[in-house]
């Protein structure tokens, strides 16, 4: 990816080459635990995250490399966690990105998505919350106009009697929270924003229909 193995600006090639990493690392100890060897899991991530022709040869190299160790993933993943530890956007897009590609074919499916739980908690994230962000994955995948029974309160992590005013104040945060600029900005590569932007349409889509079914103008 040329924004997070090559070209980064200094204040933010750091973050940016961090996110990656993780991603390219946990994707191969993921494929790993759930006996998934063929690539697929690379190859989701370099299809659908835009990598440059350029950047894909080392993108391998990464994961091949993990592939192959014998190291756990554990303590990465904990240190991933401190450096971004307060950016809620950067942390839920990672979740994000490893849910998608642990929909790649090969292996044991239920063993990657819980793997990805796992993760999630190391990031600091509990059950209820892992949840709300497989919904939105799922919910996601399937497509805007496929999404007539989406669980609104659980993507937008609003109980039954969620108020007006409380509700509006939550979504205001999880649009900052989820704004592709601002994930830029803290570290999330551009090759990811059209994941940033389905995820935030997903949420927009949430909050109209809470507000319809609240009768709310």
């Amino acid at each position: 990816m040329r924004g997070a193995f090559a070209g980064a600006k200094p204040d933010s090639g750091d973050r940016q080459i961090a996110f990656t990493t993780a991603i390219v690392l946990l994707a191969a100890k993921m494929a790993a635990s759930a006996g998934s060897y063929g690539g697929a899991e690379i190859d989701v991530l370099s299809d659908s995250f835009a990598i440059a022709p350029e950047d894909i040869a080392g993108v391998r190299r990464l994961y091949d490399g993990a592939l192959g160790s014998a190291k756990g993933y554990e303590p990465y993943a904990r240190r991933i966690h401190e450096m971004f530890e307060g950016d809620a956007g950067v942390m839920e897009e990672l979740i994000g990105v490893l849910l998608r590609v642990a929909d790649a074919p090969g292996g044991d499916g239920p063993k990657k998505r819980a793997f990805v739980g796992t993760v999630a908690g190391l990031f600091g994230f509990d059950a209820s919350e892992f949840e709300r962000l497989e919904t939105i994955h799922e919910r996601t995948a399937a497509g805007l106009d496929a999404s007539d029974d989406m669980d609104y309160l659980k993507i937008l992590g609003f109980s039954a009697d969620t108020d007006e005013a409380t509700a509006k104040t939550a979504y205001r945060r999880l649009v900052v929270d989820n704004h592709p600029d601002k994930l830029i900005a803290r570290g999330v590569p551009a090759e990811f924003v059209e994941q940033a932007n389905e995820k935030l349409a997903t949420i927009n889509l949430a909050y109209d229909r809470f507000r319809q079914a609240r009768g709310l103008a």
